[in-house]
């Protein structure tokens, strides 16, 4: 399926994606930076472009995957995958009693019940639970 400008999306829908303010700072950074950028005298319409012509691509070619970095800054831990920042972002954003229908939104899934899928809760939220008082004593009378 694609999207908005033939670009290949899951869901064929376009959607708007909200980016924090460090982000934002980046990407205005990124754009300043390489906006002008020319290489062999041409100049590129590309946002992320490669920088350096190698074997496979020219400078000011589109980047098409980010597959080859994230494995490169992945390698202290050879089991991540990009997905497992996705999960980590909605478990994290569940877990911190976000808006599920927000999350649901801001991460694109069609389903509700896809977004409630990552609700995973971590050790660490757990025993907050517990340790806020949260814990069940069938020795006190309720108030």
């Amino acid at each position: 399926m694609t999207g908005r400008n033939g670009h290949r999306v899951k869901s064929g829908k376009s959607r708007w994606v909200p980016m924090s303010p460090r982000l934002t700072t980046a990407m205005k950074q990124h754009f300043a930076r390489y906006r002008f950028a020319a290489y062999a005298d041409q100049g590129t319409q590309w946002i992320f472009h490669h920088t350096l012509s190698r074997r496979h691509h020219k400078a000011g070619e589109r980047i098409v995957s980010l597959y080859d970095a994230f494995k490169a800054a992945a390698k202290l831990s050879p089991d991540l995958v990009q997905h497992d920042l996705r999960h980590r972002c909605v478990t994290k954003w569940l877990a911190d009693e976000k808006s599920a229908v927000l999350v649901k939104e801001a991460v694109g899934h069609a389903d509700l019940r896809t977004t409630m899928a990552y609700t995973h809760l971590a050790r660490e939220h757990l025993r907050g639970l517990v340790e806020s008082g949260g814990e069940l004593d069938s020795r006190k009378k309720p108030a």
